[in-house]
């Protein structure tokens, strides 16, 4: 986030459907325009890399890719499911 590395999380059991349930340990810092990198590696034999996403060059709001469901573009049943207290800012009404 921002050029700071949040995690990694814990290993998990071995499994086809690995549920992370995790929590980073410090609050994310966030500040407007700050891009967004999502990763996940598989350790079992190698670092292999299951999942990249990246939020799109000069997304003012890619804080919102960690509030909800995020999903590969080229399918599959690879998913993370964030939550978060990130509200998108409330601008007021053009003239």
């Amino acid at each position: 986030m921002g050029g700071v590395v949040y995690g990694p999380s814990p290993v998990i059991r071995n499994t086809h459907r690995p549920i992370w349930d995790y929590t980073f340990p410090r609050p994310i810092r966030w500040k407007l325009g700050d891009p967004v990198s999502i990763r996940i590696l598989d350790y079992d034999w190698s670092d292999n890399t299951v999942f990249v996403l990246n939020s799109r060059k000069g997304d003012p709001l890619a804080m919102r890719l960690l509030s909800g469901t995020v999903k590969p573009s080229r399918g599959g049943s690879t998913s993370l499911v964030f939550e978060s207290d990130f509200a998108p800012p409330q601008l007021s009404r053009p003239e």
